[in-house]
C-alpha cells in the first residue's frame, strides 16, 4: 500500500510531497476498513447522479 498526506486535487503538489509505502498488515487493514466505511456511506447510481447535478446547478 502507498499513501501520501497530500491531496491530489485541483492543484496537486506531488513533486515535493512526502509519501510512505508499507506492507504492514495493520496499515492495509486500517485503510481497507476506511475505504469500506466510506463506500458503504457513499451515494451511488441515481442518488449520486442527482447529487452531482444538484451541486453543478448550485455552483
Amino acid at each position: 500500500m502507498a499513501s501520501s498526506p497530500f491531496r491530489l486535487g485541483e492543484l496537486p503538489n506531488i513533486s515535493a510531497g512526502v509519501a510512505w509505502v508499507s506492507s504492514s498488515k495493520e496499515a492495509i487493514h486500517h485503510h481497507q476498513s476506511l475505504f469500506d466505511a466510506l463506500w458503504e456511506n457513499a451515494d451511488i447510481g441515481d442518488d449520486a447522479l442527482r447529487l452531482l447535478r444538484d451541486t453543478l446547478e448550485r455552483y
